[in-house]
């Protein structure tokens, strides 16, 4: 049989009697508001951002992915929130999902007031309204430009290979989102415009005169001149035939 090893958070390591008391404290108030739904998440992420200051960055990340098996992200979603919506109202009508969307720092704030004004009517908002609101007000020039939208087709691409809980799903949901945004945003040129590009790089270039090179004429040797017979010199006899004449 396959033993199954229980791991704990070793809250003895906490040199400070005081805030080993409270990180204890948060722990089990964290899990009991979990159960809640919606209506914990303030609580849980002011809860979480006191124990970020009671047990420093290293130790934190380790108290709650071992206590609640939060990541990074997913605790610092819980804290964005309730560091920005602490007092929003009608916080009951909101999606948790909605909220993590709504959380994120580049969100216009017009977006979260019409999605607040759907709350006070009494309306759930949903994350798919919270994102669309989000991009009804999204600063298109910021992700226009090519490079931009190349690093969030990167950035979807690498999420989408690692998602394993809500908190990764939401953030390659709002990446798409911003992806989307930046090509209905990226600018075009006009057909005209294009179609006399291509004419001007298409144009014949003007041809050179082509001129061939003249022959020159095979030089003719001129005649050598011959000189008569009686005036050629005698030839020459050799020295024996001298000697015996």
């Amino acid at each position: 049989m396959k033993r199954v090893k229980i791991v704990a958070f070793n809250y003895e390591a906490i040199d400070n009697e005081a805030a080993r008391g409270q990180a204890m404290d948060h722990a089990v108030n964290i899990h009991r508001l979990l159960k809640n739904g919606t209506a914990g998440i303030i609580e849980i992420g002011g809860r979480l951002n006191k124990a970020h200051q009671l047990l420093g960055r290293k130790r934190f990340a380790t108290w709650c992915r071992v206590e609640f098996r939060f990541s990074q992200s997913v605790a610092s979603n819980f804290m964005q929130i309730a560091a920005k919506f602490a007092d929003l109202p009608h916080l009951e009508k909101y999606h948790a999902s909605a909220l993590y969307a709504l959380a994120r720092r580049a969100v216009d704030e017009r977006a979260i007031r019409d999605c607040a004004d759907v709350a006070r009517g009494g309306e759930i908002v949903s994350k798919a309204a919270a994102l669309e609101a989000i991009a009804r007000y999204a600063p298109a020039a910021k992700v226009s430009r090519p490079d931009a939208v190349h690093q969030l087709r990167h950035q979807v691409r690498r999420l989408a290979g690692v998602i394993g809980n809500q908190a990764l799903a939401d953030e390659l949901i709002n990446l798409a989102l911003e992806l989307r945004t930046a090509s209905r945003a990226a600018p075009t040129e006009a057909p005209e415009a294009n179609e006399a590009d291509n004419r001007a790089q298409t144009k014949p270039a003007p041809e050179k005169p082509t001129t061939r090179p003249t022959a020159r004429p095979t030089p003719v040797p001129e005649p050598r001149p011959t000189m008569p017979y009686q005036d050629r010199p005698a030839p020459r006899r050799p020295a024996a035939e001298l000697a015996l004449a």
